[in-house]
């Protein structure tokens, strides 16, 4: 691998080893259970399974994006959603489409989050 290639990678940001759901149930474990608690890791699938749910919960809770997710997301630097409303027509069509897809990503996104299976050892387990 060359120098540009390390550099490169060394600036891609890093693709977490868990799917969301394990590390927003982590993060309720943690948070519930304090300092000091059991590590996530040693806990069974039985233990993980209603935090897992409601981690599931928390992030269904979030596939509709706020306006300030959307508006989060600029195209270009300076780019203001608000600008809709004064622009010309072609350039309010190229701001909706640009906030259609936006909205669409984020959606796609929490949805591949809810997809993720964190623990297929956990099939069959009746939630807590």
């Amino acid at each position: 691998m060359s120098e540009t290639q390390k550099e490169k990678a060394a600036a891609m940001p890093t693709i977490a080893k868990t799917t969301m759901v394990e590390r927003v149930a982590r993060a309720i474990y943690e948070g519930r259970n304090g300092a000091g608690c059991i590590p996530w890791a040693r806990r069974d699938g039985a233990h993980r399974k209603p935090y897992l749910s409601d981690a599931r919960a928390a992030i269904a809770a979030m596939r509709d994006p706020t306006p300030a997710i959307v508006e989060a997301v600029k195209p270009w630097p300076g780019h203001c959603w608000g600008q809709i409303e004064t622009a010309g027509s072609a350039k309010r069509a190229a701001y909706l489409a640009d906030q259609a897809t936006a909205t669409s990503s984020f959606t796609t996104m929490i949805d591949a989050a809810l997809a993720e299976d964190p623990l297929p050892e956990t099939k069959g387990i009746a939630a807590a």
